[in-house]
């Protein structure tokens, strides 16, 4: 790999349209499990994000 070449370290995730109604803006919900820090057991976990989209 030479100096000039980078890579792309992002982590694409997936989720669900659950709200259209704003200008060129959409909301979608990604769900994941993580680990409970004191029992040990995957918990399903849900986070919003507000996501730019140009032609509605």
């Amino acid at each position: 790999m030479t100096q000039m070449e980078t890579r792309n370290l992002r982590k694409v995730r997936q989720g669900v349209v659950i709200s259209n109604k704003m200008d060129k803006s959409i909301v979608i919900v990604a769900k994941f499990k993580e680990m409970h820090p004191i029992y040990g057991k995957f918990v399903q976990k849900t986070k919003k994000y507000h996501v730019h989209d140009e032609k509605n």
